[in-house]
């Protein structure tokens, strides 16, 4: 059943939001999502700061809300807008609802480069260079730190001693002749 949504715009965030806005969002199409924008109604013509935001929406449906920093994303669930972490959760929430399996994560080879911890590091010149492949930058070099307190030969208790020098996009090989 189609009912509109309102959400009231204090001043305060009005004034920090220039161009403020409602949508609601569907990612049958692309996981960028369609926007259905809705209407800002100001309280007055000389503060326009401040007023409601109105879109029709139905239960389940992921709204998208111009916030003070990017967006933020909300499903109706009864009479409330329930948050949502960021778009990508409002993907895989949409996804869930409609019955679709969730997104296969797609790996990417990475060349890591770390420096061994200075209690092990004589000089502070010695490194490691791992290749992982991973979902994530921040995924690749965690499993290029585990890489790394694996092969050492000396104990490291934490493989977040080892330090990241640098992350590269495929598995890079010294082509150097000697």
């Amino acid at each position: 059943m189609i009912r509109n949504v309102m959400v009231r715009v204090p001043e305060e965030v009005g004034q920090r939001v220039k161009k403020l806005w409602i949508a609601r969002v569907d990612f049958s199409q692309s996981k960028e999502g369609s926007y259905e924008f809705g209407i800002f109604y100001p309280d007055s013509f000389v503060n326009s700061n401040e007023g409601i935001l109105s879109i029709d929406a139905e239960e389940g449906d992921i709204i998208a809300i111009r916030a003070p920093v990017g967006q933020a994303f909300y499903q109706i669930v009864g009479e409330n807008l329930v948050p949502l972490e960021d778009k990508e959760h409002a993907y895989e929430v949409w996804r869930e609802q409609h019955g679709l399996p969730a997104p296969r994560k797609i790996e990417n080879a990475y060349t890591i480069l770390l420096c061994y911890p200075d209690y092990i590091n004589d000089g502070g010149s010695k490194t490691y260079l791992a290749h992982v492949s991973a979902t994530s930058v921040v995924s690749a070099q965690i499993l290029g730190q585990r890489a790394a307190q694996g092969d050492c030969e000396q104990i490291v208790d934490d493989s977040n001693d080892f330090c990241v020098l640098a992350v590269f996009e495929g598995h890079l090989e010294n082509v150097r002749e000697d």
